[in-house]
């Protein structure tokens, strides 16, 4: 899967707590979100197709 537009960083929160490992997936078709637990405690939202997360 190729990300269009290129990736970037939309904001930052404190978590109270490092996230865990792995990944989600919220909703389906062109709404369709990833959550994904990053090894180093940040969470990252992907949302294929060129959607907004």
């Amino acid at each position: 899967m190729a990300a269009k537009g290129g990736l970037r960083e939309r904001a930052r929160v404190t978590l109270p707590a490092p996230a865990e490992t792995g990944i989600v997936v919220l909703g389906e078709g062109p709404t369709t979100r990833l959550l994904v637990g990053l090894a180093d405690g940040r969470v990252a939202v992907v949302a294929p197709e060129g959607g907004k997360p």
